[in-house]
């Protein structure tokens, strides 16, 4: 198994900043605690460097494959590394031209994720992949970015700001499919869904979740309703290709972890960046919204439904006419007919998710790493039951259930 050291960094870094470069010297260390990331292994690293005659020093993240061998076949490791290689090193930079040509400066085109400095699939320059595999980002936390806490979520102004990019980010598959249609048949081969791999492994995950809403005395009188949306949250629904014309790129990972905000002055956040692209797929965008805003929201947030679903419509309506494209097809009546829909699907998604969100992990809990026997069996706590009943009571009052 991979350790925290990723070799030749010295290799990865001549890559995307000078073939010249020297490594000084570096020193690594764990960034995140256990529970933060399941997917990968993530590390701090710092490093001196020389390039073009200047000596420098580099603060960097390095996202490792996983630690365990229940990881690396549960999140299918080489081929999410895979995905999210060519999605820093391709579709992003290809985002960001596609704006640059619509008549954005080059100033104000998409700058959504952390500096990309390189990236490998093993240390032999193929395709295979192997413990070595790494991608190298900026490590924003010495420039103020942050997290909010996952275990409460977004207050109203975070909500906005991740809304605003979110839909921005939408916008740019939709016009890549209706400006190069032969890119973005490439865009959707790399964004092919890892393959779910014995679904009903998840069942007693439900059930458990299911108990919960059965023991909750403010959102058992829903269970019935729960137990009818479950069937419409299936593999084969979940996957199912997207009705036109809501279907782009979407994160699908959607939560407090993998949106990184910076803030000046009075706590209103100012800029975002999204990280931890290794699970998008080609879906209806609308999924992503309906996710966000029933599990990512806190409280007083969560009352405001509505209120960020128009704002999200807006943008990515505002984000469309900025790339000029044609955008007759997307009336608020369709948007409308398909967050219906599309609400009831995600449902599964969001039930199962809730848990994890809201973990206390032991890191010295034998199954720490092992996601799925954490969302099945791990102790719940107060952020969990609320963030539980909020969901529930959200689905209701949308009228979703």
């Amino acid at each position: 198994m991979a350790d925290n050291n990723p070799k030749n960094l010295q290799s990865l870094l001549q890559s995307t900043i000078d073939p010249e470069l020297i490594v000084e010297n570096y020193i690594v260390k764990d960034l995140l605690p256990v529970g933060e990331n399941y997917g990968s292994n993530i590390v701090d690293i710092c490093a001196k460097i020389i390039s073009k005659g200047k000596n420098e020093k580099l603060h960097l993240v390095g996202k490792l494959p996983p630690l365990t061998q229940v990881q690396r076949d549960m999140f299918d490791t080489p081929f999410t590394f895979r995905k999210e290689i060519f999605m820093y090193s391709k579709l992003l930079p290809f985002y960001r031209q596609l704006e640059i040509d619509s008549g954005i400066s080059e100033e104000e085109a998409l700058n959504i994720s952390p500096k990309f400095y390189g990236a490998r699939m093993s240390l032999n320059n193929g395709d295979e992949f192997d413990d070595d595999a790494a991608i190298l980002l900026e490590n924003l936390k010495p420039k103020g970015y942050y997290c909010v806490d996952r275990k409460i979520g977004c207050d109203l102004a975070h909500a906005k700001c991740a809304l605003k990019a979110l839909a921005r980010f939408h916008a740019l598959g939709m016009a890549a499919r209706e400006k190069n249609p032969e890119f973005f048949k490439i865009i959707k081969e790399n964004a092919a869904c890892w393959e779910f791999k014995n679904p009903d492994q998840w069942i007693p995950v439900i059930e458990a979740r299911m108990n919960d809403i059965m023991e909750d005395l403010e959102i058992k009188e829903y269970l019935e309703a729960c137990a009818n949306l479950l069937q419409k949250g299936t593999i084969d629904t979940w996957l199912a290709p997207p009705p036109e014309p809501w279907s782009t790129i979407i994160h699908a990972d959607f939560w407090a972890n993998n949106m990184l905000y910076h803030c000046e002055t009075n706590n209103e956040p100012d800029d975002i960046k999204f990280i931890d692209f290794q699970n998008y797929v080609f879906l209806s965008p609308i999924r992503e919204l309906t996710f966000f805003l029933t599990t990512g929201l806190d409280p007083k947030a969560i009352e405001h439904i509505d209120e960020l679903i128009d704002f999200y419509y807006n943008n990515i309506i505002e984000r469309l006419k900025i790339l000029k494209c044609n955008t007759t097809p997307y009336t608020r009546e369709s948007f409308d007919e398909r967050l219906r829909e599309d609400a009831k699907i995600e449902f599964s998604h969001g039930l199962t998710i809730i848990k994890v969100i809201t973990l206390d992990v032991n890191p010295d809990n034998p199954d720490s790493r092992n996601v799925k026997s954490l969302m099945e069996s791990a102790e719940s706590n107060d952020n969990y039951r609320l963030k539980l009943r909020n969901f529930v009571k959200a689905y209701a009052k949308q009228g979703w259930l």
